[in-house]
């Protein structure tokens, strides 16, 4: 089967929608599908084909629209545009980016859709892009022959902002056995972790203000955004530069070595449409404290050892301290055994897409 997933980013931009789109790709080209990713890259950069392996490849195109809310390559979608009978599905991720809309309007069909849908935009400048976009957004998703969504929640949410749109749920992967063979770090002191863009609605500079009531336990950040110098800002005022390490964007590998060596993952997002991090954390073996939305909500199901902790999202550092520096006293745990490996949820994405394109063919006929 020939499939390209269109998406806003891709590695080695981090992110959730551009790690999950990378996993999918790299595990349904293992089943032996076709896959091209179409995706953006920086302003400026030339156009770019990266064969990643047998049955992959990873098409970039440069951002030539440049916004902070909806950046648009419309080289990708003259590609899209001129890619008649290429590909048997098209699989457009993120809804609060423009790879949707780009695959929708190029006409390009049958169109899957994950939306990644957020209980409400990140950001003013989103929330303000979004009220145009919605008309569109609206039409596409009634548009494609299938609604993917990550949980039951972002699923609800989707019918909910859509009506007549019911969803399939697929949860995403966890490369398990990438976890579980990762060597755990050497460390002087309890370690707690955040992973995740450094964007406000993460909650990183939350987990900050909080540190001083984890005793000796230091804190490690990995990710990159514009909320760093205000992670750094708030380490310097408080003393505790020593204690907060800031690593930007790492490898795959010294991530699950993170996450192996991690005592407690904390994730304070305010808007999640799946608690990818939380679940890797869980995987893991490491305690997890999350903030009580939704998305984190719909991960208890995999949290079979109550290794999992959801604090109030309003929760002062006093409170994010206490839950904490508590499940740092319980030492780590023992990993999840029900999270769904890629392979199978790659299985599940393939079923779907066979499934369209046999009521396509019906509907010919």
């Amino acid at each position: 089967m020939r499939v390209a997933l269109v998406t806003s980013g891709y590695p080695p931009h981090v992110g959730g929608v551009e790690r999950h789109t990378q996993r999918l790709a790299q595990s349904l080209a293992g089943l032996g599908c076709e896959v091209e990713v179409l995706t953006q890259g920086p302003h400026g950069d030339p156009p770019s084909l990266d064969q990643e392996r047998d049955g992959l490849v990873v098409r970039r195109w440069p951002v030539s629209v440049r916004s902070e809310a909806v950046p648009v390559a419309l080289g990708l979608y003259r590609y899209l545009s001129a890619a008649r009978g290429r590909f048997d599905v098209v699989h457009a991720h993120n809804y609060h980016s423009a790879a949707p809309a780009m695959s929708y309007l190029s006409g390009r069909r049958p169109l899957i859709v994950s939306p990644h849908m957020h209980a409400r935009p990140a950001t003013f400048v989103a929330r303000a892009a979004h009220v145009p976009y919605g008309f569109v957004g609206r039409r596409l998703l009634r548009a494609a022959a299938s609604v993917v969504s990550l949980s039951r929640s972002e699923a609800d949410l989707v019918a909910e902002r859509v009506p007549g749109v019911r969803p399939v749920v697929i949860p995403t992967g966890i490369d398990v056995d990438w976890l579980r063979a990762a060597e755990a770090k050497e460390k002087a002191a309890p370690v707690v972790l955040f992973v995740g863009r450094l964007m406000a609605y993460k909650g990183a500079a939350r987990i900050v203000e909080a540190l001083p009531l984890f005793g000796e336990a230091k804190l490690v950040v990995i990710g990159n955004g514009p909320e760093a110098a205000t992670l750094r800002r708030l380490a310097e005022q408080a003393g505790l530069r020593e204690k907060v390490q800031l690593l930007g964007a790492v490898d795959d590998d010294e991530l699950a070595r993170w996450y192996a060596t991690a005592d407690v993952l904390v994730s304070l997002s305010s808007c999640e449409s799946f608690g990818i991090v939380v679940l890797e954390g869980l995987a893991a073996g490491a305690r997890v404290v999350a903030s009580d939305i939704s998305a984190h909500r719909d991960t208890r199901q995999f949290d079979e050892h109550g290794s999992l902790r959801l604090v109030p999202l309003a929760s002062s550092p006093e409170e994010i301290g206490r839950a904490v520096r508590e499940e740092l006293a319980k030492g780590r745990c023992m990993p999840s055994e029900t999270v769904l490996s890629w392979e199978a949820v790659a299985r599940l994405h393939l079923e779907l897409y066979e499934a369209v394109l046999r009521r396509q063919l019906a509907a010919r006929h």
